[in-house]
């Protein structure tokens, strides 16, 4: 029986801090979030954002849905899929924020790929 406790907790303290660097790297585009995230964990993250290439992230809420709009890419519907990540609805595009404002910085990945249809989840 001890041994088996120990697996179990090995196996969580090594897979826990993985999760999110692996979920940034490897979800494919997705149309809905796998598991909802309560809004009142996402509070803070809705507001403008400069960006080390000079441009301006901005993200707003609109009802039950958020949105992320740079001068690259133009307004896209984003889905929070932890309280710091968001991914593009459909798309490659990856938001990871971390540290607290003034200082948030944002991780952004997915910008050099392509575009998703507009359609490609089909309609909301």
């Amino acid at each position: 029986m001890r041994t088996s406790i120990a697996l179990s907790c090995c196996f969580v303290l090594f897979t826990a801090p993985m999760a999110p660097a692996a979920l940034a790297e490897s979800l494919e585009p997705v149309c809905k979030p796998s598991r909802a995230v309560p809004p009142q964990l996402l509070t803070g993250i809705p507001g403008t954002y400069k960006l080390s290439n000079g441009d301006t992230l901005r993200l707003s809420r609109a009802s039950r849905r958020y949105f992320a709009d740079m001068k690259q890419t133009g307004r896209l519907q984003i889905l929070p899929v932890s309280e710091a990540m968001f991914v593009e609805k459909g798309g490659p595009l990856r938001l990871e924020f971390s540290g607290d404002r003034p200082d948030t910085e944002v991780r952004i990945t997915g910008l050099e790929q392509p575009r998703p249809d507009e359609q490609a989840c089909g309609p909301d």
